[in-house]
């Protein structure tokens, strides 16, 4: 199987993150979605949509992307990191997913094994430090490093996100092939302050008259903002080191 080929249906998040991999100019808005249709270096379609955090808004995006007749899945982003040894930029794919939105939680297949394999060997030929095993999908944000903890032992997840089991569990559903890659943006030992969560809109995006407000009351926030911006910079420049890599696979 090809894991990347035409055409292939690539459901990112948010906007930010999408810039990183493709850019900010041609992007085109279909059904309310921003989509952009890109050329793969194999010949292929890649189909694109930012769908915005959480998985209920991934789920319809991967939903949206299936009727479009996308032959596979690939869902690309940040995550926090789980795993104590991971740090910001590592990568991981996701060869199976815990959906803790799910009651109980479920664990659905990732990306298979073949497929994992391939990407292992092409990202580390490329000198990145690339792991693969289970990613945890939240229904909400998980900030806290003791919290980060305590979905390690209990999942033994390396990272945590809350998109790609939507995405994956779409892929099962509809017989089609997945591929998860996330990009560690805080690792677990990194705590995420509320304040900071707080001032972020639906979209993932600071607000900034609300972020003032919080840096007036916590100057020491700044710190942690800089930090979060530097760790997040750091992860989308080498998720898109990596997706140039992989994509023609």
């Amino acid at each position: 199987m090809k894991a990347l080929g035409s055409p292939t249906g690539l459901v990112v998040p948010m906007f930010s993150e999408a810039a990183a991999l493709f850019g900010r100019r041609g992007w085109s808005v279909t059904n309310g979605r921003r989509v952009r249709w890109h050329a793969t270096p194999g010949g292929g379609l890649l189909i694109c949509t930012v769908s915005q955090p959480g998985p209920q808004n991934a789920r319809a995006a991967a939903r949206w992307l299936v009727r479009r007749g996308v032959r596979r899945l690939a869902v690309c982003g940040v995550a926090g990191g789980l795993h104590p040894a991971l740090r910001a930029g590592d990568l991981v794919v996701a060869d199976l997913l815990a959906d803790l939105e799910a009651s109980p939680p479920a664990m659905i297949p990732g990306t298979e094994g073949p497929c994992a394999v391939r990407v292992q060997e092409k990202l580390s030929a490329g000198g990145l430090r690339i792991f693969c095993g289970t990613i945890a999908s939240s229904p909400t944000i998980v900030p806290a490093k003791n919290d980060k903890a305590r979905l390690y032992r209990h999942w033994r997840a390396l990272a945590v996100d809350m998109e790609s089991a939507a995405v994956a569990a779409v892929a099962a559903q509809n017989g089609l092939p997945a591929l998860v890659l996330r990009a560690v943006c805080d690792p677990q030992r990194h705590t995420l302050p509320k304040d900071l969560i707080d001032a972020l809109d639906a979209h993932g995006r600071i607000m900034p008259a609300r972020m003032a407000i919080r840096l007036l009351r916590r100057p020491q926030l700044a710190g942690d903002l800089l930090q979060l911006g530097c760790s997040f910079v750091h992860a989308a420049r080498t998720l898109q080191r990596a997706w140039n890599a992989i994509e023609g696979i």
